[in-house]
């Protein structure tokens, strides 16, 4: 009997020890399971941040793109204007440099033709002048020659009239 009490009192140890191994067994099978649970849950939900983030990501690209393109198109467009306004500037320097050229140009073409006309008229009137002096050179020479010719004539005749007087007295 003793024995069997011994042998009834280490079943019960034996079931109080398998009750002990066995809850902290299934304790420990509890823990784990909570930890997988909590990994599964922190990776599904690290998975999900990561998921969300890169869409986040994808939309702030997107959005920042279209700002830049927006920003872009309008920097352009505004180039392209103050390119036109500054060609039209240049263009008009040139047409105005070119005008002031060809007023250049027409001023000395017709200051040189002026000239010209200018000493053509001058040596007509050269001409002209030379003829008109010779003319009355030639009138005064002519008159002239005629007075002393008068003037010999009469020296002459009271010459001859004086040689007669004397032809005469004598």
């Amino acid at each position: 009997e003793e024995y069997k009490q011994c042998r009834s009192g280490l079943i019960s140890l034996q079931g109080v020890a398998r009750g002990v191994k066995s809850r902290n067994m299934v304790a420990h099978w509890n823990a784990c399971a909570t930890d997988l649970e909590r990994m599964w849950r922190g990776k599904a939900a690290r998975m999900e941040y990561t998921t969300a983030r890169n869409r986040v990501i994808k939309v702030q690209s997107a959005f920042r793109m279209h700002q830049c393109m927006e920003e872009y198109k309008k920097c352009r467009s505004g180039l392209i204007s103050l390119q036109g306004v500054a060609r039209g500037v240049k263009s008009r320097n040139m047409v105005a440099h070119w005008n002031a050229c060809a007023t250049d140009l027409e001023r000395m073409w017709r200051g040189k033709a002026a000239r010209m006309e200018y000493d053509t008229a001058r040596r007509r009137i050269i001409l002209i002048q030379s003829a008109f002096r010779m003319h009355q050179g030639v009138e005064e020479y002519k008159l002239c020659r005629s007075g002393l010719i008068s003037l010999q004539g009469v020296a002459r005749g009271v010459k001859s009239r004086n040689m007669v007087a004397h032809w005469n007295a004598c």
